[in-house]
């Protein structure tokens, strides 16, 4: 897409040497086409309307921020961050001086209140997260629904993603799930990965690099060593790496290394070879699939109509199983021997942890 004109608003107001740009900064608004439609980049002496602003920042190159955002966290009344120092970093290497105001895991909820209040008397609040798009596995995803709930004005302001930028460099089909951070215990990892098996498009995950060795070999357990994989490490940063080959390999190649840095893994969905190998569902599987549904207090009914659809076995069969779990019955309610339960592609999220379909 090519620009129609070439002035470019400065941020801030004010021209900064120690930001590369191949732009000139000028006092004027930008216009571009895109396909028969101008878009228009707001002045900078265009104050900011009230709303939450969802500002995208970088995961490790500091040149990898829009123009649009330094004017949202220059212009903004003041900035929500994740952590505050990491966030200060970012502002004074543009020398933003907007007040920061802390917004993490542990006090979002607390915080929601307040920030309504401020956005419903005309502040414009800007959120980031410390790396990457807020709500995206970070804090963030609160603030939204409570601002849509109380009317305020929700406005992203897109910028890098570490999921992506993995799902474009990974070399596996770019039509992708992303699942966010696996869970903490080996055995619910377990679990996941085995109701992965027939999963179509790319896997796509956080892993903490304390966790990575263990997360491939569940993978390996509930998927097979010979799937494709891709290890993104330090995306955007000096020491960026994608590690491709196949999950056996990247346990062998990691197992030999002290694995750091930020990681993004990817596996390749199911094939239709592996689709059409699905093997029959046991009453263990089944057992072990409803308990893990009871422990996220989805109840009996909910958990027979989610199982019933993915599996094809009628909903009162599993509906009387989810009950027996639910009740801690000594008794066990065994399936009809005769019934028929092969295994179906899945189509949607049985997860116990969060989903973003692309």
């Amino acid at each position: 897409m090519r620009a129609a004109g070439v002035a470019a608003a400065p941020v801030g107001g004010e021209e900064r040497n120690d930001v590369e740009s191949s732009v000139t900064p000028a006092d004027a608004e930008v216009l571009y086409e895109d396909l028969g439609e101008e878009s228009v980049i707001s002045p900078k002496d265009k104050p900011l309307s009230p709303g939450l602003y969802i500002v995208g920042t970088p995961i490790g190159n500091l040149e990898d921020i829009t123009l649009r955002a330094l004017r949202t966290l220059r212009q903004a009344t003041f900035v929500l961050a994740e952590d505050t120092r990491h966030t200060s970093r970012l502002l004074n290497h543009y020398s933003i001086r907007t007040r920061l105001v802390s917004c993490h895991t542990h006090n979002e909820a607390a915080r929601s209140t307040y920030v309504m209040n401020q956005m419903l008397s005309g502040a414009a609040v800007a959120l980031v997260s410390d790396a990457g798009m807020p709500a995206v596995s970070d804090p963030g995803g609160i603030l939204v629904q409570a601002a849509i709930d109380v009317g305020v004005q929700v406005i992203p302001v897109p910028g890098p993603c570490a999921a992506v930028a993995a799902v474009v460099g990974a070399g596996l089909p770019p039509d992708f799930t992303f699942f966010g951070f696996p869970p903490d215990r080996r055995s619910n990892r377990r679990k996941q990965f085995q109701k992965f098996v027939n999963h179509a498009p790319t896997m796509v995950f956080y892993v903490a690099p304390h966790d990575l060795l263990s997360t491939l070999g569940d993978a390996i357990e509930g998927l097979g060593g010979d799937r494709r994989c891709c290890v993104a490490r330090e995306i955007t940063k000096v020491h960026e790496e994608f590690w491709r080959g196949t999950l056996a390999g990247a346990l062998a190649e990691f197992s030999g290394r002290r694995v750091r840095g930020e990681i993004t893994l990817l596996v390749e969905g199911a094939t239709a070879d592996i689709v059409s190998e699905s093997a029959e569902w046991s009453e263990e599987t089944l057992r072990s699939y409803l308990q893990d549904l009871h422990e996220q207090g989805i109840s009996p009914s909910a958990a027979a109509r989610e199982v019933a659809s993915e599996t094809g076995i009628k909903k009162n069969e599993i509906y009387r199983l989810a009950l027996e779990i639910k009740n801690g019955s000594g008794e066990k309610i065994h399936l009809n021997e005769h019934m028929d339960v092969r295994l179906k592609l899945f189509n949607k999220s049985t997860l116990a942890f969060g989903e973003y379909r692309r």
